[in-house]
Order: structure tokens, then sequence, then C-alpha cells
């Protein structure tokens, strides 16, 4: 059973914009849960606004989503490794801390590559990450499937439950997600004593 969540904010950019973004990580604060974003680095310090108010709060979780929001399943390694190296320096200078997950745009998914053969590239995009000092992951559920499961009383599948802070539909979802994975985690409490 688990015992502990990532709440993934995926798509934090350049555009962010802080009157979506603001409510959402005050109730994080609020539950004194931590707000894992998964950042599109590629022009995101321009976005000072963002910038300022993630560096002036706490329950920050600062991850990489990707240079641009791309299929990196399509690209060579060199490629893949010259923009990891691009968004851990970015981060870095911007908040001083160095990010230590990927959370590939579209979990992986790259159609391109045809029918059934669609994740064959996660083993290059694994192999990269690491060498960059990251680990790669894909292994996650968007909140909408994520709380009819647990609604339905079936274990979840993953720890790692993403959403859309620019996505009206998961903000208003938030907060049962929240009340949701609270009540699974008490009942694990229960189920230890």
């Amino acid at each position: 059973m688990i015992k502990r969540f990532v709440f993934r904010d995926d798509d934090i950019a350049s555009n962010t914009e802080l009157e979506w973004f603001k409510p959402v990580h005050e109730l994080f604060v609020s539950n004194h849960k931590t707000h894992t974003i998964s950042i599109i680095c590629n022009m995101f310090e321009t976005n000072k606004t963002i910038i300022d108010y993630i560096k002036s709060t706490n329950y920050w979780n600062i991850q990489i989503h990707g240079w641009e929001h791309e299929r990196y399943g399509l690209y060579d390694e060199k490629r893949i490794g010259e923009e990891l190296d691009m968004c851990i320096e970015k981060i870095e200078s911007i908040f001083g801390v160095t990010p230590s997950k990927w959370y590939l745009p579209w979990n992986g998914w790259t159609p391109e590559l045809g029918s059934g053969h669609e994740l064959d590239a996660m083993p290059k995009i694994y192999k990269v990450a690491k060498l960059h000092g990251l680990e790669a992951d894909i292994n996650c559920d968007h909140m909408g499937h994520f709380m009819r499961e647990l609604e339905e009383g079936e274990m979840p599948k993953t720890k790692t439950v993403y959403f859309h802070s620019w996505n009206k539909d998961d903000c208003l979802m938030l907060p049962h997600l929240i009340d949701l994975t609270e009540k699974y985690c008490e009942q694990y409490v229960r189920s230890k004593e």
C-alpha cells in the first residue's frame, strides 16, 4: 500500500499565470503537502512573477518537464542530453536547487514511433537521464482516473498523480484529490496498528 503521494503540477512555464497558480499552491500549503512542479525550462526566467512567488513560499519540489514540451522519444541521445543539461542549469541558476526527476511531456508517450512501439524509446531516455543525474519518471496517473480508482476502493497503481494548474477542471478537483489521498493514508496507518 502506498503511504505517500507526489502531486505533480505539469507544464509550469514562461506563460504560467499567478491567478491560477497561487490558489493551487495555497491549497498545498494549507494541507501541509509538497507541491511538485514540472517546469518547461525554455524562457522560464522571463516569468518573474511566478519565480518571485515560488521563492517567497515553501512546500516546493522543483523538477524538469523538458526544455520544450516535446516528444523526447524522437530525439537522439545527444540532443536529449543537451536539453537536460540546459534544464538543470536553468533551474539551478534560478532557484539554487538541483532537480532529480524528469517528468516527460506526455509521460513519454510518442505515437509517432508507430503503434505498439510508443514506449520503445524509454530505455534510451532512462539511460541519458541517469547519465545526467536524473531519474526519468513516467509512472503516473492523471488525477481524474486516479480519483475514480480511489473512490471505487482500488489500490493506486502509482504514487505520482499529475494535474495542470492551468486547467480549471483540474483545479476544481484538487481539494477532493487531497482529501481522498488523506483518507487513503489514514487507512494505511490504521491497517498497521
